[in-house]
């Protein structure tokens, strides 16, 4: 397929994006990785940069910062970092994404999820979160959404409010 009407990014371009923004300590992980490519030192990426939901905003918007400069200097792209803040302290939270993710992966191994984030209401709890389905999945997104609903009355609540 031709650039000019989109192809997939050379994957040891994708690794070098995904190695650069992983070495900062403070990036716990990355999804959402767009490249556009216009053309010989027209690179355009876009990323969601995932960050602990209690550290400093201003030291993570500089590390942000940085990566974006970092990817500039070593691969001659233009970089876009949209923080998305992560609980990485709260054992409520990460019970819950394990035992969402485990029902994702019984869905379908080839299923990832990422942005989980639980919003207490005042009768229940709300889980949000993003399940990737490969490019090309034989699924329409209505039977995933029909088939994602099993699970959970096979397995009964995760979450009980006290």
């Amino acid at each position: 397929m031709s650039p000019l009407l989109g192809q997939a990014p050379d994957p040891e371009l994708i690794r070098q994006i995904r190695d650069i923004t992983m070495a900062h300590k403070e990036i716990i992980g990355i999804h959402d990785l767009v490249v556009h490519d216009y053309g010989p030192g027209r690179i355009m990426i876009s990323l969601h940069g995932e960050v602990p939901g209690d550290g400093d905003i201003f030291e993570l918007h500089e590390v942000i910062d940085e990566v974006e400069t970092e990817l500039n200097e070593k691969l001659g792209c233009e970089a876009v970092i949209h923080m998305d803040p992560i609980a990485v302290n709260d054992e409520l939270v990460k019970r819950t994404r394990e035992q969402v993710a485990k029902l994702v992966w019984e869905i379908d191994p080839k299923f990832t999820m990422h942005d989980f984030r639980m919003v207490n209401g005042p009768a229940r709890t709300k889980l949000i979160f993003d399940v990737v389905v490969p490019f090309g999945y034989g699924m329409t997104d209505a039977r995933c959404g029909r088939r994602s609903r099993r699970p959970s009355r096979r397995h009964g609540e995760i979450i009980r409010r006290s």
